[in-house]
C-alpha cells in the first residue's frame, strides 16, 4: 500500500474520484519546498500523522494505485467530474505538476480556523496551488 493511502486512512475518494475529505493538498515547485512546508507545520504542533510531504513520483504512484482500486466506476466518475469541471480538474493539474518535478504536502484540516492557520503558514512558501477538500466542496486557498 502506498504511503498516501495509509496517511489518508481510506478517505481519499468520494464516488471513486480523488477527494481526500478534510485534507489540504498543497503543490510546491519541488519536493524540497514541500518538505520545508512540512517542517513549518510540524514546528507549530502538527503531528506526523497530520502532515506528509511527498515527491511527484510518489504522488503519481498513489494516483496509479487509486485508479486501479476504483476501477471502471472511478474512471467514469472522474470523466464526469472532468466534463463538469469539478474535482478531476485539480487531479489533472496535480498529475501534470507531479510529472514536472513538483512536491506535494497533505495536511489534515477539519475546520475553517485550521485552514486559515495552514494558509498563513504555507502562503509565504509560495505554493503553486492549495486546495482544501471540505465536506461537500473544494476550496482553493491560493
Amino acid at each position: 500500500m502506498n504511503l498516501l493511502s495509509t496517511f489518508f486512512k481510506g478517505s481519499e475518494t468520494c464516488l471513486g474520484v480523488f477527494y481526500p475529505k478534510r485534507y489540504i493538498i498543497a503543490t510546491f515547485p519541488t519536493f524540497e519546498s514541500a518538505r520545508l512546508a512540512e517542517r513549518a507545520l510540524r514546528a507549530t504542533g502538527f503531528l506526523p500523522d497530520e502532515v506528509q510531504a511527498v515527491s511527484g513520483g510518489e504522488m503519481l504512484h498513489f494516483f496509479r494505485e487509486l485508479n486501479a482500486r476504483t476501477g471502471l466506476l472511478g474512471g467514469l466518475m472522474t470523466e464526469f467530474s472532468r466534463f463538469i469541471g469539478t474535482e478531476a480538474s485539480f487531479l489533472d493539474r496535480d498529475v501534470w505538476e507531479a510529472k514536472h518535478g513538483a512536491g506535494f504536502l497533505a495536511a489534515h484540516c477539519s475546520t475553517e480556523r485550521e485552514a486559515d492557520h495552514i494558509r498563513g503558514l504555507l502562503t509565504p512558501l509560495h505554493p503553486l496551488a492549495m486546495e482544501w477538500y471540505r465536506v461537500g466542496a473544494v476550496c482553493s486557498m491560493v
